[in-house]
């Protein structure tokens, strides 16, 4: 299991139990998802702007080039929209930076 799944279950398990505490290591793992949520974000808008200019095969590398593909690595950093939006909803309570959808 890569560090970003281990950040996944983290984060689901405490949205799905009933200790939603601002600790230390919550704030420290939703920042890290954060993180990794930006930055494939700001990736699939690369890619966009290729496929935009004709650059399929360009688009198609930049996916693949990435361990995981970048496909992949989208897909795993998505959270269900129930989940999404506690998770929303607790980051702002506790101030924390809310990641991006």
């Amino acid at each position: 299991m890569s560090k970003i799944d281990d950040i996944i279950n983290e984060i689901i398990r405490y949205l799905d139990g009933n200790d939603h505490s601002n600790t230390p290591q919550i704030r420290a793992t939703i920042k890290i998802y954060n993180q990794a949520c930006i930055e494939v974000n700001e990736q699939l808008a690369e890619s966009r702007r290729l496929i935009a200019r004709g650059l399929l095969m360009d688009a198609r590398r930049l996916d693949l080039e990435m361990t995981p593909p970048l496909s992949t690595r989208a897909e795993k950093l998505q959270l269900t929209d129930k989940q999404y939006a506690c998770l929303a909803e607790l980051c702002n309570l506790y101030n924390y930076e809310v990641p991006p959808k």
